[in-house]
């Protein structure tokens, strides 16, 4: 619970539900186990609140929730107006109620995705370096099979909580507008690889004698090959052509490069949060980065982005805005190709310095000294 808001969503439903399959051996617990279980689940709470999660979640829902109530009645509003139903009708049909509902409903189906878990994952380099699989494909038939298996002993309590997690875990994701997300989609994977263990042991069961240590021999090396490639796609791969070549990376340490050398140094697009990756990679104490970040008031959607740390500006230039202040100030800018002009480029007002390219390179970022000779 302390993670991520995902398992702020499950925890309490899958405690609950537990609460409800067990409740008759839950007084035959040993009283100082059940005691220390609740005070741990209470000083988690605590923390939660004291640490202003709670305000954190609420900024959080307004900017990857689907369902704000003006955005469901637009969208009912308009599927009214399409045809010529009677009021009452359309006002059953199409309301921010049913909208909701059925937004519900299709996210929660989108995350039961065999391509999201076997072949590509999420598009989201964060969330899934080299947007290698999150799962091992080989093991997709012991999951259906460790399923069935379950559900055919759904009367067993242990079967029922194991089957309640499954579908559980994928309602933190289906409440977001991009629910297919390794984050937020985090606590289905132990239950999924619980699943496939559950469809081995089922599986080798059909074999005896030689024939089993066969079986198992030959999944073992599956299972280990597999292994084997995904701590090398992981640990080799994916950090040298995903994590090292970002060009937030290469930004970070630009900065830090220039920020002796100039008054400010300035970079645009606030909303992707440069920022963080300068305090990742220049290992700033996160003590002090709050006393010496700089925030702009919050979004529309609750954002609230940073402005600035330290001679360090993260803002979108207004080259008007800017002349001026470089008249008292020298300004390093650390630009995308596509937010300078070839004019700009030419003026003796820029100095060009160097430029970052990526892997294959392609030029990512230009730096530039800026001067108001005027």
């Amino acid at each position: 619970m302390l993670t991520y808001h995902s398992y702020q969503i499950f925890v309490p439903l899958f405690v609950l539900l537990s609460l409800l399959i067990f409740k008759k051996k839950i007084f035959t617990l040993d009283k100082t186990g059940l005691g220390v279980a609740i005070l741990s689940g209470l000083l988690a709470v605590f923390l939660l609140f004291q640490g202003g999660v709670m305000k954190a979640n609420q900024v959080k829902s307004i900017g990857t929730s689907p369902f704000s109530q003006q955005s469901l009645l637009l969208s009912a509003v308009e599927y009214r107006e399409t045809n010529q139903f009677p009021l009452v009708l359309n006002k059953l049909l199409f309301n921010r109620f049913t909208e909701g509902v059925v937004k519900l409903s299709q996210n929660y189906l989108t995350t039961f995705s065999g391509m999201f878990f076997f072949v590509h994952g999420s598009d989201h380099g964060d969330h899934n370096p080299g947007h290698g699989n999150n799962l091992h494909l080989f093991i997709a038939p012991f999951i259906f099979l460790g399923f069935c298996c379950l559900w055919s002993k759904r009367g067993n309590a242990w079967a029922k909580l194991i089957i309640f997690w499954l579908f559980l875990a994928l309602l933190p994701s289906a409440l977001t507008t991009n629910p297919l997300l390794e984050v937020r989609i985090a606590a289905v994977f132990p239950v999924l690889e619980l699943l496939a263990a559950l469809g081995i042991m089922y599986a080798l069961s059909f074999f005896s004698g030689k024939w089993q240590i066969f079986a198992g021999v030959i999944l073992l090396v599956i299972a280990g090959l597999a292994t084997l490639r995904s701590t090398i796609f992981y640990t080799i791969i994916a950090p040298r052509t995903a994590v090292d070549n970002s060009p937030y990376h290469q930004l970070a340490k630009t900065m830090a490069k220039y920020q002796s050398q100039a008054d400010v140094v300035l970079t645009q697009s606030p909303a992707s949060s440069p920022y963080i990756w300068y305090l990742f990679e220049n290992k700033i104490e996160p003590n002090l980065a709050q006393q010496k970040l700089v925030h702009y008031p919050p979004t529309d959607e609750g954002f609230i982005h940073v402005q600035q740390f330290d001679n360090l500006l993260f803002e979108t230039i207004d080259w008007t805005e800017l002349a001026q202040r470089a008249k008292t100030s020298t300004y390093i800018l650390v630009l995308k190709p596509t937010e300078i002009s070839e004019d700009q480029k030419m003026s003796d007002d820029f100095q060009f310095l160097e430029a970052l390219t990526d892997q294959n390179g392609q030029i990512i970022y230009g730096v530039w000294h800026y001067f108001n000779n005027n």
